[in-house]
């Protein structure tokens, strides 16, 4: 492999990444959204992208080789909206909806009791909640406490989380909590299985590599072993599947340069 202009963006834990990236023949990089390419808001559709991002990533998915995806919580028409990008994959709501560019949206349908615990679980959060902090996707709903006092906020998650949790949640249901709130959803949608789907489209020996920063990107870290690595973005070094760091959205930018020189050579 050439060395590609300028210093490479180390990535911590990862000595090796841009030799594996500069040699591999196929590449697959998949990107959460919110506190990976946007830096987190309280009003959720005000979380633009980081600045400088969305044009890197636009460059490097006309690279033949490379495909680019977006696996996020965010339904698909969010993503798109904020990023303005539609001719990439797209692996929204956790995988309920994925997009793939020239086909119609796929959209995982939940069961009659799967929609009446998500129905009693949304009515339980707007009693004590404010309705713009419940999100009710297609197969999910969010409570949201970001921008809300810390103390209020854990004591809300909490206590939904409780509440959740004695529904009479089948197997097939589970309650997680994320940065900004916590959500209750089906169980099979995850970013682990969007990721290993999308994954599945790809030649053999493609290298991927996954970044996120979320407790819900540890199912895409899990599942993306086989095929590459996993980074986690994340201040400090919290607990993770993950096996590379970066500390925020700017150093995520200064990654998606490096990766696009790289590919570039």
């Amino acid at each position: 492999m050439t060395t590609p202009p300028g210093e490479p963006f180390l990535v911590e834990g990862l000595p090796d990444l841009w030799q594996s990236v500069g040699d591999a023949k196929h590449l697959f990089l998949g990107l959460d959204y919110d506190g990976t390419l946007a830096p987190f808001r309280t009003e959720r559709l005000e979380a633009v992208p980081f600045p400088g991002t969305i044009e890197i990533i636009q460059q490097i998915r006309m690279v033949n080789k490379c495909v680019v995806a977006f696996i996020s919580g965010r339904p698909v028409s969010e993503i798109i909206r904020l990023t303005g990008e539609s001719e990439i994959p797209i692996a929204g709501s956790h995988g309920a909806e994925i997009l793939i560019p020239g086909q119609e949206l796929i959209v995982f349908t939940p069961t009659p009791d799967q929609i009446r615990i998500l129905d009693a679980a949304e009515e339980l959060a707007r009693r004590e909640n404010s309705p713009e902090q419940i999100e009710r996707k297609v197969s999910s709903v969010a409570l949201h406490t970001r921008g809300v006092p810390e103390e209020t906020a854990r004591r809300r998650e909490q206590t939904i989380f409780k509440l959740w949790s004695e529904l009479g949640v089948a197997d097939d249901m589970e309650c997680r909590y994320f940065q900004g709130g916590v959500e209750l959803r089906i169980a099979a949608l995850n970013k682990g299985k969007a990721l290993k789907y999308l994954l599945g489209r790809q030649p053999a020996r493609t290298f991927a590599v996954y970044l996120g920063d979320d407790e819900t990107d540890e199912d895409a870290f899990r599942e993306i072993s086989p095929w590459g690595v996993g980074i986690k973005i994340a201040p400090g070094n919290p607990p993770t599947l993950a096996r590379g760091r970066l500390r925020n959205c700017a150093s995520v930018l200064a990654f998606l340069k490096t990766w696009l020189e790289v590919i570039m050579v």
